[in-house]
């Protein structure tokens, strides 16, 4: 069966640009549960976590403009990932709520280790691959990852606000947790274009937003828009919120279709194949290193 024909797409596990995925299985419609209004703590655990997604839109954006290193992917890889930056570039207003939740802390909260990148940016427990929620006591409670490494959040650093300009870094735009590292605030485009041409990127096909709360629990959720952008990210919408605009970006973790240069390949091959260049990545965003 072809990737034309088929309903499931099954892609072995990949590393790329310190993002490292597992054998997955994606639906090929790409979005689920459009119109039916579930809430993000009902669509959340039907998901993918964010950086599935977000390492997929890289593998489609490299192979357009001739980027090295997206060539060399699996076939399928290659494939997949054009057809998710493709949605992406139809701006549908499609806005996948994602494994992963956040609870932004006080601004004056640290991370030990670690020196404020900026003087706008606040602290957030990033939750990742989460199981889903439960009701106690009329208050939603996070139920963790079923892997051991991702039960305790991770501390990382985000630039609250709305609007604002997500900007490419020398790290790329995104961390290997699927959330942007730098942002500028709205009315810097000027600005926003140099950075984007000089990591060889064309601001008005690629320009994407950032909305961020200043404080709660929020569920990660991206999407795309004419007016928010390519690949926009979200951190503002509590886990009750839900609207016919929200879905879930349908992939899971495949037991089957994990070759990859004719090998079988696991989850944990695919992590530590690749947890050097995503150590050295993640630590210079969580610690500037």
């Amino acid at each position: 069966m072809t990737l034309a024909e088929s309903k499931v797409l099954t892609l072995p596990a990949f590393d790329y640009r310190g993002f490292s995925v597992p054998a997955i299985e994606l639906q090929k419609e790409l979005h689920g549960y459009l119109n039916t209004g579930k809430p993000a703590h009902e669509l959340a655990p039907l998901s993918s976590p964010t950086a599935w997604k977000v390492a997929l839109y890289h593998v489609g954006r490299d192979l357009s403009y001739g980027f090295d290193g997206a060539e060399k992917l699996p076939e399928t890889v290659k494939q997949v990932g054009v057809l998710v930056y493709a949605d992406c570039q139809a701006k549908k207003g499609i806005w996948d709520c994602h494994k992963d939740v956040a609870a932004i802390l006080d601004s004056k909260a640290t991370i030990p280790g670690s020196l404020r990148p900026g003087k706008d940016y606040v602290v957030a427990l990033f939750y990742q691959d989460i199981q889903g929620f439960k009701e106690k006591s009329n208050e939603l409670e996070i139920i963790p990852s079923t892997d051991s490494r991702k039960q305790d959040p991770v501390k990382i650093w985000l630039q609250p606000g709305y609007n604002r300009i997500i900007v490419p870094t020398r790290d790329g735009l995104y961390s290997p947790l699927g959330t942007p590292i730098e942002s500028l605030p709205e009315g810097q485009d000027e600005k926003a274009e140099k950075r984007y041409s000089d990591a060889g990127l064309d601001y008005k096909k690629e320009r994407s937003l950032s909305f961020i709360a200043y404080d709660g629990l929020h569920v990660a959720d991206s999407g795309s828009s004419e007016h928010g952008g390519t690949l926009v990210f979200h951190l503002f919408n509590g886990p009750r919120y839900g609207s016919c605009s929200s879905s879930s970006f349908l992939a899971s973790r495949s037991l089957s279709g994990a070759r990859r240069d004719s090998d079988l390949r696991t989850y944990e091959d695919g992590l530590r194949d690749g947890i050097k260049q995503a150590e050295d990545k993640l630590n210079r965003f969580l610690y500037g290193e």
